[in-house]
């Protein structure tokens, strides 16, 4: 959350203090490298140009996971801190994300997955930084679209202990919300990360009446704004850029890549506006 110095009335030295404990984060959603081949160099090379300490993947890297492992092993040798939270696409079961199923591909394949490459998986425990706790959670939905519009999330997503899109948003209330609490008691500033929105509200005018159950819940919202510690809320699944506040006053962002030629033509121009950089 990069702050101006005319933008608060602060003495000069406690203004030195917060520029000189400032994190760089720098962040992105929805790479769907599978849709995206060649992307990943110029993911890399943006990277080491912006010199971030903490760079956060927001959801939806693949369809499936034969390949992440790889991927963020790349992504490491360009930042120190890597951290992945999965989206909707990268819990499918399909050919390439065959073992288990989508509960068991989040609470441990995935897991044992990130960990192995020398990446943080936010899905079920905080990353710690300084001062700075980043927590996060994929989130789910309120429901899936009605008929005649379906989702593969509908088909693809197997979650033996729930029955309902409602109860996976359950699930997945509870994990973010214990790593709220716990962060709260550790750090001073917190960075939330969820794939789908907390603040569906908010995208009346992107997104249709009929969909906007499926972006997320309003209760992840609810869950954040809870928490006073938090300064800066991160999302994708939608592919379009957004940056609101909430009502809580909370810059809340998402910045996708996207599907091909979807937020412009040429990758390394997409790439410059979509990886966003924040200082915290």
């Amino acid at each position: 959350m990069k702050i101006g110095s005319a933008d608060l009335c602060i003495p000069s030295a406690l203004w030195y203090e917060w520029v000189m404990s400032a994190l760089r984060v720098a962040f992105i959603s929805d790479l769907h490298l599978d849709h995206n081949p060649g992307l990943l160099p110029i993911l890399e090379a943006r990277l080491r140009e912006v010199r971030a300490q903490i760079f956060i993947m927001a959801g939806d890297m693949f369809s499936g996971m034969s390949r992440l492992e790889a991927a963020l092993k790349r992504l490491r040798q360009c930042c120190d801190h890597v951290l992945f939270i999965p989206g909707n696409h990268d819990l499918w079961v399909n050919e390439t994300n065959s073992i288990g199923d989508s509960r068991a591909i989040y609470d441990s394949v995935m897991l044992r997955t990130v960990h192995r490459a020398g990446a943080h998986y936010l899905g079920t425990a905080p990353f710690y930084f300084e001062n700075l706790a980043v927590c996060g959670a994929t989130g789910w939905y309120d429901d899936y679209p009605s008929p005649p519009i379906t989702t593969p999330d509908a088909k693809l997503c197997h979650w033996p202990d729930f029955e309902t899109p409602a109860q996976v948003l359950e699930w997945q209330l509870g994990l973010l919300e214990r790593q709220l609490t716990e962060a709260s008691e550790r750090a001073r500033k917190i960075v939330v990360v969820t794939h789908t929105v907390p603040y569906p509200s908010l995208l009346k005018k992107h997104v249709s009446e009929e969909l906007i159950a499926y972006m997320g819940s309003e209760r992840l919202g609810a869950l954040i704004d809870r928490f006073p510690k938090v300064v800066y809320a991160i999302s994708g699944h939608i592919h379009a850029r957004i940056l609101r506040r909430t009502k809580g006053g909370i810059p809340w962002e998402v910045s996708p890549f996207g599907y091909p030629k979807e937020l412009g033509e040429d990758p390394r121009e997409v790439i410059l506006r979509s990886l966003r950089l924040i200082e915290v």
